[in-house]
């Protein structure tokens, strides 16, 4: 019987799991993705009954295929008036406040971070989603006092706008960071990146020896209790780094900051917020501090000390007069936060001797 009606679900499930997200943002409940599995198998059912079983095995003629055809046409039209409008923006749904704040953070992370995270300086094309040959050469150019080598993925992208806003005059940061490719000096690169991830730490290797910059940041979206950090520091410093700092996590919550601030602490706003910080952030933070304490060949620096107290985390960045997320999703940071971080945590470690 589910043989019989699985081309029909194949067809329902989708859209009407979709259709949560669409409206809510975020990953269904377990409660709706029952309800609509066993509401697919009904209307599954339905359409196998009356619209599939008719149109291949009734009888023969011109109307079946006039009347789909018909209706072929009319989603097509309207599929593409919907597209030509921009879907609609005047309708009531597109001036909710909170849909509209949604949809800032959301425009933000697919199109306004390009110039904040250097896109250029990541192995994996943002625009055509493949694997870059080489970077540009200006994602690694010496400066003419100092250079600063930032390492790792998209939260050492995240990183960038700021450390370049703060560094003093004459200290250039170069940066080879991959979307989705933790530092390595070997194996371990994410499934089905590994070949970006691979020619991303290479290349920083390289780029290390070549330039032999007075400091090297390293930094990563989790995980971070899993690298050898002093020994992969040992390592730098023997290729030519003066120094090596390894940035702890940033607060991240699930499903996302935007998110959590819609349903949670709309109104009023709150500077810190707990709800939904993912603990195993707090837990790997804790474990680096207590491993990397005292270590000769690095500093770590505990964002989470800096940013959270027993309230929570900064949700908002302190003083910003557009009062600007500190993430536009679980944990990547805006460009505010970026400089607010910079100037406020990471530019007094880089300045210590």
């Amino acid at each position: 019987w589910v043989g019989g009606i699985s081309y029909s679900l194949y067809l329902w499930h989708w859209p009407l799991l979709a259709l949560a997200t669409a409206v809510d943002g975020d990953t269904p409940t377990s409660t709706y993705r029952v309800t609509a599995v066993v509401g697919a198998f009904l209307l599954a059912w339905i359409s196998r009954r009356w619209v599939e079983t008719p149109t291949r095995h009734g009888r023969p003629g011109v109307a079946p295929v006039v009347g789909m055809v018909v209706a072929l046409a009319a989603v097509g039209v309207a599929g593409f008036a919907i597209s030509q409008s921009d879907g609609f923006p005047q309708r009531a749904a597109q001036h909710d406040a909170r849909r509209a704040f949604l949809k800032q953070y959301r425009d933000l992370h697919e199109k306004g971070l390009v110039q904040a995270y250097r896109a250029e300086c990541d192995f994996y094309d943002w625009r055509t989603k493949a694997r870059k040959p080489t970077l540009p050469a200006s994602c690694t150019e010496a400066g003419e006092r100092a250079t600063y080598l930032l390492w790792g993925d998209s939260h050492a992208q995240a990183l960038s706008w700021g450390l370049r806003e703060t560094l003093p005059p004459g200290v250039r940061l170069a940066q080879v960071a991959t979307s989705a490719c933790k530092p390595s000096l070997g194996p371990g690169m994410e499934p089905g990146l590994a070949d970006s991830c691979e020619a991303s730490n290479r290349y920083a290797l390289a780029t290390l020896r070549r330039l032999r910059p007075a400091v090297v940041i390293l930094a990563q979206s989790d995980h971070h209790e899993q690298t050898d950090w002093p020994a992969f520091a040992a390592t730098l410093h023997a290729a030519g780094a003066r120094r090596v700092i390894v940035v702890g996590p940033v607060p991240q919550w699930k499903p996302s900051l935007p998110l959590v601030v819609t349903r949670y602490h709309w109104d009023p706003p709150q500077a810190r917020i707990a709800t939904g910080l993912d603990p195993r952030v707090v837990k790997a933070d804790r474990l680096l501090k207590a491993r990397l304490q005292g270590a000769a060949t690095l500093t770590y620096v505990s964002l989470l000390d800096a940013l959270c107290t027993t309230e929570g985390c900064l949700a908002y960045v302190p003083n910003d007069p557009d009062h600007t997320l500190w993430a536009v999703d679980y944990g990547h940071l805006s460009p505010p936060a970026s400089v607010y971080l910079a100037r406020e945590v990471l530019a007094p470690v880089l300045t210590q001797r």
